[in-house]
């Protein structure tokens, strides 16, 4: 059985989309011939917020955990002094200060052994002081991982593959920092070059490695859902005593959340014999989006319900009593929601495709799309899948949300007639990178 070292950041029991991923590697593995060795943070989801990505370990020792999966090494986890700054006085105060600190970590940890994020590095090279791998795989970002991967490669050895989830040096957040993009791009060139085999998630982001590193061949092992949380939530029954529309996961600035809500709020009031509830599970700055629901959109506030991060298995609960899933455009992107989503089998919302206030916010979604295979993805998936409907604007939204009170005034449900979703559970996925490791 060949045995591979997983360098992972996010990981349960954080809860994130970005977690799944590599957790569904340790979980599967073993199923096909590869024994899986993660090296993560510890985690200790005391805020329930992302306070939690900065919040000290309990313990200041490694802690090594072992089961029928395979071993997972929590290395403890110290934060930076801007991430000190941020718990004890807020995000508010101190902003400059902290952003020079954050700054001075994120390009020096690529040069020096300085960093929170070091400890993952300091307890893989001690496994393999005393344990031999077949390979390592680090997924990102942070790609310092990568980073730490390849310098342990070259030490021990062993070849490795980075994971892109996200991009790096051609990410959104560098578009105004070139300085610190042409650095990272840099960084970039080096560490990927020294792979034996890249992975990515979509098509989407093949382009944008392809760009940095032409020469590398590059595999794409999608996202999905997990199989076995779907078959639990299988026989839930969807909300019979008011019609549930659930949101989970962040909010971006390219989502058209207001307009949505806006929408929602005219319907509510010409249909008010319909008991509603809006949900939002999870979704980043929760305070902001509160304040700003409860002053444009008053009579639907009432309606809302605001619920923190929960564990995964959580989260299809909430999703299986649901009546109808909200999806916002997040164009050549497919994401990781849509295929929970897809598992629950529950009718999807999908807004917008061509919504004038939409369409405005997009200035923020400064992906490159200019070669991208499909830039309705989200849309092609549900329409193959039959899951739900595109929303075209407001007044289509509108006339969507009120068809959905009717029906669920009428029969107590809303229909949904997904089909073929099999085909995106990870394991599946999982079973494909398995075959990958075990021809290396």
């Amino acid at each position: 059985m060949k045995k591979i070292l997983i360098l992972a950041y996010d990981f349960p029991p954080y809860v994130s989309v970005g977690g799944l991923r590599p957790y569904n590697w340790f979980k599967y593995f073993k199923q096909y011939d590869v024994e899986p060795i993660v090296v993560t943070r510890q985690w200790e989801n005391k805020y329930g917020s992302e306070l939690d990505y900065i919040a000290p370990s309990a313990s200041k020792e490694v802690v090594i955990e072992e089961n029928e999966f395979g071993t997972i090494i929590r290395a403890p986890y110290f934060p930076n002094l801007a991430n000190k700054i941020i718990l004890k006085y807020g995000e508010k105060r101190f902003r400059l200060l902290r952003k020079m600190i954050s700054l001075y970590y994120e390009v020096f940890q690529f040069v020096l052994p300085i960093g929170p994020k070091l400890t993952i590095y300091k307890a893989a090279k001690n496994y393999l002081k005393a344990n031999k791998v077949d390979a390592i795989i680090a997924t990102g970002d942070p790609f310092v991982l990568f980073y730490y991967a390849k310098k342990m490669s070259e030490i021990y050895q062993i070849p490795w593959m980075a994971d892109y989830r996200d991009p790096w040096s051609d990410d959104i957040s560098l578009t105004k920092k070139p300085l610190l993009r042409y650095w990272f791009r840099r960084q970039e060139l080096k560490i990927i070059e020294t792979t034996y085999a890249v992975l990515t998630v979509v098509p989407f982001l093949v382009q944008k490695i392809e760009k940095i590193n032409p020469n590398k061949t590059i595999h794409v092992f999608p996202n999905g859902f997990d199989d076995e949380l779907a078959e639990k939530v299988k026989h839930v029954e969807q909300s019979k005593d008011e019609l549930v529309i659930t949101y989970a996961g962040s909010v971006y600035d390219w989502h058209p959340l207001l307009r949505f809500c806006s929408a929602l709020e005219e319907v509510l009031k010409s249909t008010s014999s319909v008991k509603l509830k809006l949900q939002f599970i999870g979704i980043s700055k929760m305070e902001d989006y509160r304040a700003k629901i409860k002053e444009n959109c008053p009579v639907l506030f009432h309606h809302i319900a605001f619920i923190p991060r929960v564990a995964n298995q959580e989260l299809f609960s909430y999703l299986a009593k649901s009546n109808v899933l909200l999806l916002f455009n997040d164009y050549s992107i497919i994401g990781t929601k849509i295929f929970d989503y897809l598992a629950v089998k529950r009718h999807v919302l999908l807004c917008f495709s061509n919504d004038p206030e939409a369409m405005k916010l997009k200035k923020h979604f400064k992906s490159d799309e200019s070669h991208s295979p499909d830039k309705q993805a989200q849309a092609t998936l549900l329409q193959k899948t039959n899951a739900g409907e595109m929303i075209k604007d407001a007044a289509d939204l509108k006339i969507a949300l009120a068809k959905l009170m009717e029906e669920f005034k009428k029969n107590k449900s809303i229909t949904c007639a997904t089909t073929d979703v099999a085909q995106y559970a990870r394991r599946a996925q999982v079973k494909k990178m398995a075959e990958l490791i075990n021809n290396m």
